[in-house]
């Protein structure tokens, strides 16, 4: 779900208990990314390099920023914002939170570093719920195709779903993917 959240909808300068940072470390986005996605049916796994690959393209190639966000009493990461500031709204390419406070803290340090009015984030569909309460679900909010995949291995995909429990449990879903 595509959502625009205004500014706003955010208390100024809450920062909920977190660090708002610029810099980063792969390992720390990672961490993060993995956190976020545990509770979704599948997710794109990556590695360091594909990290970095991302970041090259979205940060060097398109002008785009990244806003991690630092629990200030563990230091852990707890979030982060990929994106590109046009007129004022912060386009998330990627926004990942592992907690309420984090999403709040993402998003008060993009309007507040980045000097922006709005945020435009693409969400799962199962975290919907999560931005509902900036107000984000509006007339311009929309369902769009998030990510697609080919599977070149069609044996290995097979065996793969016999031991993923999602699909032992939703074996017409399954069959759909084969027919």
């Amino acid at each position: 779900m595509k959502a625009v959240i205004k500014k706003e909808y955010l208390s100024p300068g809450d920062k909920y208990g977190h660090i708002i940072k610029s810099d980063y470390a792969i390992a720390d986005l990672q961490h993060t990314y993995k956190k976020f996605c545990e509770s979704l049916n599948g997710w794109i796994v990556r590695s360091d390099d594909e990290f970095e690959l991302i970041l090259e393209d979205v940060l060097k190639n398109g002008n785009g920023r990244c806003i991690v966000c630092y629990n200030w009493e563990s230091g852990e990461c707890v979030g982060y914002a990929i994106g590109r500031v046009e007129e004022k709204k912060f386009v998330a390419y990627e926004m990942v939170y592992t907690d309420a406070g984090a999403k709040y803290s993402i998003l008060a340090g993009v309007f507040e570093q980045l000097d922006c009015d709005e945020v435009e984030v693409t969400s799962p569909v199962s975290k919907c719920d999560d931005l509902i309460s900036f107000g984000g679900y509006t007339d311009s909010s929309k369902i769009c195709p998030f990510v697609m995949t080919k599977v070149l291995n069609e044996g290995k995909f097979r065996e793969i779903c016999r031991e993923n429990d999602f699909f032992c449990e939703n074996k017409n879903y399954a069959n759909m993917l084969f027919s």
